[in-house]
């Protein structure tokens, strides 16, 4: 099972998920999505697969509050998304069948349990 992991090195949170699945050794993608964008269908996949799709967007950025969207609307997120990249949450991890933004981290070693152990 392939795991990708939506890695920003500069967030804490992501190189804590980066460090606990070295630790489990699983093997990992990382995409730098603030270097390479994210596809428009790994992005509907986002939104189809994580329990709260409206938690993909940093609703606390600057740039979401002096100009605030529809976070409920899938086609509206997506779109924002590719335009801003960096209104997305980190990490988010995803394999063919399942997604989960690891804030907390306690989510990542959910997900890691459930999918890997």
């Amino acid at each position: 099972m392939k795991l990708t992991i939506l890695h920003n090195p500069k967030c804490s949170k992501s190189r804590e998920a980066i460090q606990l699945l070295k630790d489990h050794d699983l093997p990992f993608v990382e995409h730098l999505y603030l270097v390479n964008a994210v596809e428009e269908k790994t992005l509907s996949f986002l939104w189809d697969h994580l329990e709260k799709p409206q938690e993909m967007v940093r609703t606390k950025e600057d740039l979401y509050k002096n100009a605030p969207f529809e976070i409920d609307n899938k086609e509206k997120v997506i779109q924002k998304l590719q335009k801003h990249p960096e209104l997305l949450e980190r990490p988010i991890l995803f394999t063919e069948k399942a997604a989960v933004v690891g804030r907390p981290t306690e989510k990542v070693k959910d997900f890691i349990k459930k999918l890997f152990i």
